[in-house]
């Protein structure tokens, strides 16, 4: 696979037998900013979550129709990217991941479908088809799967330091194959997301839906990100424990 061409030369890193280097990689010089992760995170919820549903709602009471409060709730994610570029200079995958859904809704209103069900259907679509671009990621077309993008975003503190340490571990087989199975993960979770809103579009009501669109997926967000960390902190522990045994005894 294209992956494997970063492969570390054997007089660069030793290798056990199951493949492993067994050399840790280079730490960052300094410990992650986590206020900067949290604000992150933080920015996410707060704009693309939370001001999301008060526009929707308050545009809702003030007498808007369900598709022109779904539009002008697209507000809240573009507000949180414009803080992030702000921050940081520049527009990560989350970010284009945003536009993509504002974009296709405008495309949707442009062609002439009005009625906000279709809207909802777009969300599905559009979290079936990231799903299936993640999976795709995995493929030999992809010289890294996604997820690996995104927890450069989510598992540094974006710091030139932290991007370079992570950028470092893709040399170990361990984290390659860490990163590949928690893009299958991701993808399969992202394609059972799409098959439920499909499900309560069709059988709820707009309102309903609508709240459900925007509450579930960061609910799964959640619990993939909960696994994510729990699955991340397994593989350390195995590759330090395989980094033990290989080691040569103290004289």
């Amino acid at each position: 696979m294209v992956a494997e061409r970063d492969d570390v030369p054997a007089s660069t890193a030793e290798t056990s037998e199951s493949g492993d280097s067994t050399k840790e990689a280079p730490r960052p010089g300094r410990r992650w900013d986590v206020r900067e992760m949290v604000i992150g995170l933080l920015v996410s919820m707060v704009f693309d979550i939370g001001l999301s549903i008060a526009i929707f709602s308050v545009a809702k009471n003030l007498g808007a129709s369900d598709l022109a409060a779904y539009l002008y709730s697209s507000i809240g994610p573009l507000v949180g990217m414009a803080i992030e570029f702000v921050r940081h200079r520049r527009i990560d995958i989350v970010g284009v991941v945003i536009l993509a859904v504002i974009a296709l809704s405008l495309a949707v209103t442009l062609i002439g479908s009005d009625d906000p069900t279709v809207l909802l259907l777009k969300d599905s679509a559009l979290t079936g088809g990231l799903g299936v671009v993640i999976l795709a990621s995995l493929t030999p077309l992809f010289p890294r799967p996604l997820m690996y993008y995104l927890g450069r975003k989510f598992g540094t503190d974006g710091t030139e330091a932290g991007t370079a340490w992570w950028a470092s571990l893709w040399q170990y087989p361990s984290f390659r194959r860490s990163q590949r199975v928690i893009t299958g993960v991701w993808g399969a979770g992202y394609l059972a997301e799409a098959i439920a809103k499909v499900a309560w579009v069709l059988a709820l009501p707009f309102d309903t839906a609508y709240l459900l669109n925007q509450v579930v997926p960061l609910a799964v967000t959640v619990v993939l990100m909960v696994w994510t960390m729990w699955y991340a902190a397994r593989t350390r522990r195995a590759g330090e424990r395989r980094a033990s045994r290989s080691a040569p005894p103290l004289a």
